[in-house]
């Protein structure tokens, strides 16, 4: 980790320590609060300076770096050919020459930059981007259930360089979230989740992380049964086996929290007449037929009855 200031000018420079081997990979750099929203990755491999500019509106662009410069004309290239494949399906023309000729546009596209990105840290990434590409004419629903069936099909979950990015973890949740039916919204997250397990394997900080990720994110949906799923099924069992006791607490407790669902039990002070204090389980409270229990900022709550 290292800090830099930026100067009038809007530069800045990140020196790194001479005396420490850099570990090839991608870094992150963050620049303004919540980091998570405001930051951006790039490619390091130790052995050549980077050089670029960042703006809030077009993001950042490398004048410096084959690494970063061959992904980012990699990403931009495989943008355009997508655009013309949405294009052709928007068109609603059964042109098979035209057809043919854009998925082999695509097909040289990645086949060049993989040729290209041989022997770079960059290779790791662009050979796990490698696009379906059909080798005859589909219409849209087939394509489309051929481009979810392979999503994962060139992702390997085991290769350091990406589970040390954030690659994996933006293609899971992609994945997760972008094929979704909407006459089937739940089914269809937990068969994404399922798939997902399934393609991660013998990998279990990779599966532990996603699923973290996940189990939070329907958390903060306020999307209760995808989130019990996710605890229950997976995640409890993962944070039990690491003795992560925190976040099998917190799986459990919404758990428990949830619709539907028994309510914990927990101590409440009961006060008689003398003013003397008794501590009662709530289920075990008898003196009246209903109760209404209030909360507070502060966690405190009153009896009435």
């Amino acid at each position: 980790m290292a800090n830099a200031e930026v100067n009038k000018k809007g530069e800045f420079e990140l020196k790194l320590d001479s005396t420490t081997a850099v570990i090839p990979g991608t870094y992150r750099i963050v620049y303004a609060q919540p980091q998570d929203e405001h930051n951006f990755d790039f490619i390091l491999n130790g052995k050549e300076n980077i050089e670029l500019q960042f703006d809030l509106e077009k993001g950042v662009s490398f004048t410096k770096s084959q690494e970063n410069k061959l992904y980012q004309s990699y990403n931009r290239s495989i943008a355009l050919v997508n655009k013309s494949i949405r294009n052709y399906y928007g068109s609603q023309k059964d042109d098979k020459k035209g057809f043919k000729e854009i998925f082999d546009i695509l097909a040289r596209t990645q086949l060049e930059f993989e040729k290209a990105s041989k022997g770079m840290v960059v290779h790791n990434f662009i050979k796990a981007c490698k696009p379906y590409i059909p080798t005859k004419y589909e219409d849209l629903m087939t394509f489309s259930n051929h481009v979810k069936a392979n999503y994962f099909k060139n992702i390997d979950f085991g290769n350091t360089q990406l589970q040390n990015s954030n690659f994996l973890i933006s293609n899971t949740v992609n994945y997760v979230f972008g094929f979704v039916d909407p006459n089937n919204q739940g089914v269809s997250y937990m068969k994404n989740v399922d798939t997902v397990v399934k393609e991660i394997g013998n990998n279990p900080k990779v599966k532990k992380t996603i699923l973290k990720i996940l189990w939070n994110k329907f958390v903060n949906a306020n999307n209760e049964t995808l989130a019990n799923y996710i605890g229950t099924t997976y995640l409890l069992a993962i944070a039990q086996a690491t003795q992560d006791k925190e976040l099998a607490d917190n799986i459990i407790y919404f758990e428990m929290a949830s619709i539907g669902k028994t309510a914990p039990d927990f101590a409440v002070e009961i006060k008689d007449q003398k003013n003397k204090t008794t501590l009662k389980t709530l289920s075990a409270l008898d003196t009246a037929e209903n109760y209404l229990i209030v909360f507070s900022e502060y966690h405190l709550f009153a009896l009435f009855r």
